[in-house]
């Protein structure tokens, strides 16, 4: 289950850098097929992960809200996103603001937020 949850965190690390190079890479057509194996890869991958954990009664979930490796990249990724945004295509300019909030925000809350111990 490990593997498959990390195969999707690739896959979707991988999809997102591609998808950030879309208006630089967009008008050839391996960029589209690779776009649409990581698109399958993934979502066979989210799938499995998702039945696996209904029927080892493992809550999906913790597999998704972990801080790994590719957490600390996808904030990279989002910034390479808005700066490539702002010199080529603004159109998705907000889409890449909010996608760096949300990859941050993780990160943060597990450095930041320390919870409180009961005595």
């Amino acid at each position: 289950m490990k593997k498959i949850s990390s195969a999707f965190n690739i896959c979707f690390t991988v999809f997102l850098f591609l998808f950030a190079l879309e208006p630089i890479l967009g008008s050839y057509a391996p960029y589209w097929y690779a776009m649409y194996a990581f698109i399958a890869v993934g979502i066979v991958a989210l799938l499995t992960t998702i039945i696996n954990g209904f029927r080892k009664k493992i809550f999906p979930l913790k597999q998704f809200t972990k801080i790994d490796a590719t957490s600390y990249i996808l904030p990279f990724i989002s910034v390479l996103g808005i700066f490539i945004s702002l010199e080529y295509d603004t159109s998705f300019l907000d889409f890449w603001i909010f996608m760096l909030i949300l990859d941050v925000l993780p990160i943060a809350v597990t450095i930041f937020w320390k919870p409180k111990k009961h005595h």
